[in-house]
């Protein structure tokens, strides 16, 4: 089961702005510090679909192996596990854990419970139609 946790946006730090805003670096821009929080969250908002393509270029694919070295690290196993993916964006992670179950002998398969938690609800909304579009896959896949 994936939990896609939704309005997060409270989670956000209340604005921190005044008269004494410092500067900082924003691109090649120099914005206020209090502005550079809302810049990065817009650019997430705009990237959220393209999120996957865009590190897969910029990495030139090596993210996802990284992806896969760290959950055959962590190598989840056991009865009732609850992941929670922090910042968890698209649910690369997420996916990648109910790839690795997928991997193990049936018998090994334990219950588990997914939730990808992120403060940008358009990453959220793109992992949501990821895992609606495979949902009915998955569950076959685990009701074998």
């Amino acid at each position: 089961m994936v939990h896609y946790s939704r309005n997060v946006e409270h989670l956000n730090i209340k604005d921190s702005s005044n008269h004494n805003d410092s500067e900082t670096h924003f691109g090649f821009q120099t914005v206020k510090e209090s502005d550079k929080r809302k810049k990065v969250h817009k650019v997430f908002e705009e990237v959220a679909a393209s999120y996957d393509l865009m590190n897969d270029a910029m990495s030139m694919g090596v993210h996802r192996v990284w992806k896969d070295i760290f959950m055959e690290r962590l190598s989840p196993v056991g009865n009732g596990i609850r992941l929670l993916d922090m910042a968890g964006g698209t649910g690369d992670i997420s996916f990648r854990y109910m790839k690795y179950l997928q991997k193990l002998p049936a018998s090994d398969r334990q219950p588990s419970h997914v939730t990808v938690c992120d403060i940008n609800q358009n990453m959220l909304d793109v992992g949501q139609q990821r895992w609606e579009k495979y949902e009915s896959y998955w569950i076959m896949l685990f009701l074998k």
